[in-house]
């Protein structure tokens, strides 16, 4: 009788070792540490398909880091030949936006992309941490400016509570002319247009080279409702483009983006990716069914 209670006694430990098991690898794989997905906090949105391959090039390419380059090397010739030409009656001006063309906001974007949110929250945070990077070349051009005499003008759509953190960030990186008569920033309850502000520059000096990201950067001309408009005025104006206007690359954001589709500004996310994708001119081939 002791016999069969032990080996009754060693099936009953043997099944609660058993149980036991199982229950702690399901307990385990409940508390398992989450996918990377998960961990970074990357929504679904959409908006991070749409923008990491633009980031990952204007961080990482060498074809991005060129560019910037052939830009403020061709601000240089155009500002020489001005000051040689003497084609000017005030004082010489150098017009240049902030973000995206002399200071790089990769990491804030970065963090919005993996968020997975088209929106710009703690962009005042960001900009008092001033931490944004200089983009090749521009420090060296702008201290070139500097020294051949000709006043620079920092002409940003950064909010007017901007101005303390991003003088910091400028002083910080070796900018000159670093002083608050010498940044134009927009009113956060005003009108996003920079043409008051570069008629403001226009009664004291005279603009030789205006340098920027977005066409609005460079002149009212390009503040069209439609991305068809936009494009023809280009075309109308193209021998002013490399002569007095230098554009620089930004694949990331802009006016260019908001203007693909009327009301694109006041879409959700899953709107605006239909949007985007309804505004590609692809083949269109019998051997491939496009579904968008």
């Amino acid at each position: 009788m002791k016999k069969i209670t032990r080996v009754l006694g060693s099936l009953a430990l043997a099944c609660s070792l058993v149980t036991g098991s199982a229950l702690a690898e399901e307990v385990a794989s409940e508390t398992k540490k989450p996918p990377l997905e998960s961990t970074t906090g990357i929504k679904s949105s959409g908006f991070e398909n749409n923008n990491v391959n633009a980031l990952l090039w204007l961080q990482k390419s060498a074809e991005a880091r060129a560019l910037f380059y052939q830009a403020f090397n061709l601000g240089d010739m155009i500002l020489d030949k001005a000051l040689a030409d003497k084609s000017y009656k005030k004082k010489p001006a150098v017009v240049v936006d902030i973000d995206e063309t002399i200071l790089e906001n990769g990491p804030y974007l970065a963090l919005l992309a993996l968020e997975g949110t088209d929106d710009y929250p703690f962009w005042d945070e960001w900009t008092d941490v001033a931490d944004a990077a200089a983009t090749p070349g521009s420090v060296e051009f702008l201290n070139g400016v500097a020294k051949k005499g000709v006043d620079i003008f920092y002409v940003s759509n950064r909010y007017l509570e901007n101005v303390p953190g991003t003088l910091k960030n400028l002083k910080k990186l070796g900018f000159p002319q670093v002083e608050e008569s010498h940044l134009l920033f927009m009113d956060r309850n005003g009108s996003s247009t920079k043409e008051p502000r570069r008629q403001k520059v226009s009664q004291t000096h005279d603009i030789v080279l205006l340098m920027g990201d977005n066409l609005i950067d460079l002149s009212q001309a390009f503040e069209m409702p439609t991305s068809e408009e936009r494009n023809k005025k280009v075309d109308e104006l193209k021998d002013q483009f490399g002569k007095r206007l230098v554009i620089l690359p930004n694949p990331t954001y802009g006016f260019w983006l908001d203007h693909l589709q009327e009301g694109y500004g006041k879409m959700n996310a899953e709107q605006k990716r239909k949007a985007r994708l309804h505004a590609l001119e692809y083949w269109k081939t019998d051997l491939l069914k496009v579904s968008r």
